[in-house]
């Protein structure tokens, strides 16, 4: 779990909505409220198959 010593939560939270208006929500057009959910949930597992490690700038090692 990433908590960011410098920054804002908000800039990670941010990050996710970007990534997920730009991969698996573009260009779509969904038929009903249940397949946007589906989808999102699809999408957000895809993502967390294959997490990323980000070392910041004012990171301890």
């Amino acid at each position: 779990m990433l908590t960011p010593k410098h920054g804002s939560w908000l800039n990670i939270v941010e990050t996710l909505f970007g990534k997920v208006a730009r991969t698996f929500l573009r260009h779509i057009r969904v038929h009903s409220s249940e397949e946007l959910r589906q989808r999102i949930l699809l999408g957000i597992t895809e993502i967390s198959a294959a997490p990323l490690s980000i070392a910041g700038r004012n990171s301890t090692h």
